[in-house]
């Protein structure tokens, strides 16, 4: 038993999780005689952790505009004047208009964390996955978190909770069968490609096409997903802003009339022959309000039924990748079914794909697997062992904890992001991320202080 060796404990690399430390940073600055010393703790090597980072490609572009991206709430230029500055060529307009890509994005996060660093911020990187967590009585009588790791045991005054999404379970363990874009480095070498499955319809899948054409596949591609559809697009000019009527968040009292509501103003849109992206993006600052104002069945109702339709139009591609997208089912290289796949099986360097459809089943040889489904959000099972000894309380949704407008999902721990779905929805994108993570930075700032 001893002190701990850290104030806060960002337990999850990505975007949150660095977030959080430099939002934390910024308020330690104000502070002249704070020292806080802080962990990041995530398994992968090197800092911005998570699959968009850790295996993107220069075709990946981030699905929001460079305007909205920066990871300060009080500096919203910040990443257009990073890119500006990183530029090697003159940009074609104003970047922030543009969709950045993604690996570009990760050298702002990298190089973001390495100023603070150099500013004097106390930000260690423990490159280990997260076991175990209990609390544990100090020898001056506090509390802190004892944070087991795959190589030693941290102790910490506070815990956020930075996460992100869980990988969902692979199909099946095979050289042909890869899990998302990210693990698709180069093709298998196979002179012979006649069919390349992609399983799943959101942001992945449109990165997958992406990453499959640019890497020299020449085959036909099928793309299977519940309702045999893509992502939609963005639009290159900017849409006109919807007003929604006064009383329309009285009108979304559960997910039956909020779909009758917005489909009230997707007609009104046609008739005044405005673009439904408008009424989507005016909706995203109540989403959550909205969202959390249900029952916990009736949001569990809905992340059943309908996220998936939400899914595809709140999150949107770039217009690059919609247009690419559009070429490739034009020219008959791609295909979209509906339908899921039930199981794979290994013949060889041959996987067989068994896929039910419209009430059937059928079976095809494929030489290449993609799972594209993405990110589950779903409850985590570290997350589930937290609970299980009552250290926080899982959101009744099965998707992520209960936490307040702070974050605090329990004593002296913090819940952000994904970790927040179950009871938020609106909730893994930049601009709602950074706002948590800066309410959450103040709350600790304070019990500091």
């Amino acid at each position: 038993m001893g002190s701990p060796d850290y104030e806060i404990a960002m337990i999850g690399g990505g975007f949150s999780g660095i977030a959080c430390a430099l939002a934390l940073f910024q308020l330690q600055s104000t502070h002249p005689t704070a020292n806080w010393r802080m962990v990041i703790i995530d398994p992968s090597a090197t800092l911005p952790a998570g699959t968009p980072f850790a295996g993107a490609r220069p075709e990946h572009l981030l699905n929001v505009r460079a305007s909205q991206m920066s990871m300060y709430v009080d500096h919203p230029n910040d990443f257009c004047d990073f890119w500006e500055a990183d530029a090697t060529e003159s940009l074609s307009s104003s970047c922030a208009d543009l969709f950045a890509p993604r690996v570009l994005y990760a050298r702002y996060l990298a190089q973001r964390l390495a100023e603070a660093r150099a500013l004097g911020a106390d930000i260690s990187h423990h490159a280990a996955r997260v076991t175990g967590m209990m609390r544990q009585e100090t020898p001056n009588g506090e509390s802190c978190w004892l944070i087991e790791t795959e190589l030693t045991t941290i102790r910490s005054r506070f815990v956020v909770l930075a996460t992100g999404a869980c990988q969902s379970d692979g199909l099946l363990g095979h050289a042909r069968v890869f899990q998302g874009p990210w693990q698709l480095r180069h093709l298998p070498p196979d002179p012979v490609q006649q069919l390349a499955l992609i399983v799943g319809g959101g942001l992945s899948a449109v990165d997958t096409l992406q990453s499959l054409v640019h890497l020299g596949w020449r085959g036909n591609i099928l793309l299977v997903a519940p309702r045999a559809a893509l992502s939609e697009h963005h639009v290159d000019q900017h849409v006109a802003i919807w007003q929604l009527p006064t009383e329309f968040l009285s009108q979304c009292k559960d997910p039956g009339a909020a779909f009758r509501a917005v489909r009230a103003q997707l007609r009104q849109a046609r008739q005044q022959q405005a673009d439904w992206r408008s009424v989507i993006n005016a909706l995203r600052p109540m989403t959550s309000a909205i969202f959390g104002a249900w029952t916990a069945s009736q949001r569990a109702q809905f992340l059943r039924h309908l996220s998936g339709l939400w899914n595809r139009h709140r999150h949107r591609a770039p217009p690059s990748s919609g247009a690419f997208v559009a070429e490739l089912l034009a020219s008959g290289q791609l295909k979209i079914q509906a339908g899921r796949v039930k199981r794979l099986a290994a013949h060889g360097h041959i996987v067989q794909a068994d896929i039910r459809s419209g009430g059937q089943e059928q079976s095809i040889l494929c030489n290449l697997v993609i799972d594209a489904r993405g990110g589950c959000y779903r409850t985590a099972p570290l997350l589930a062992r937290l609970a299980q000894d009552g250290l926080l309380q899982l959101s009744e949704t099965g998707f992520g904890v209960l936490a307040d407008d702070d974050g605090l999902a329990g004593e002296a721990l913090y819940a952000l992001g994904a970790n927040c779905f179950g009871e938020r929805l609106e909730t893994t994108a930049v601009p709602e991320l950074r706002v948590q993570a800066q309410r959450i930075a103040e709350h600790i700032a304070i019990a500091l202080t």
